[in-house]
């Protein structure tokens, strides 16, 4: 009842309904690796940024973003070259 359908979520089940029903409605364990780990940090800077955006009425800076993306970042477990090719993209 309380469930509401994403854009990443419905992205899934539009290019894939059986691993849209595996990950999210089963919500089946995956390995994460480099890719997911970006996409995690990705997707959390960009709820930092959405709520800045709510709480204060304003756009934020891009330096608020990529400082948002280091803070995800780095809360996943990389190795330093990792971290380092992601940050890098990540802030491009």
């Amino acid at each position: 009842e309380s469930y509401r359908l994403s854009h990443s979520d419905l992205e899934a089940f539009l290019e894939d309904p059986r691993e849209f029903f595996r990950r999210v409605i089963l919500r089946a364990p995956f390995e994460s690796n480099v890719h997911t780990k970006f996409g995690s940090a990705y997707h959390r800077a960009l709820e930092h940024f959405a709520r800045e955006y709510k709480k204060s009425g304003h756009v934020p800076s891009a330096e608020f973003l990529s400082s948002a993306f280091a803070r995800s970042l780095s809360q996943e477990i990389l190795s330093s070259e990792d971290y380092d090719r992601l940050l890098a993209r990540g802030t491009e």
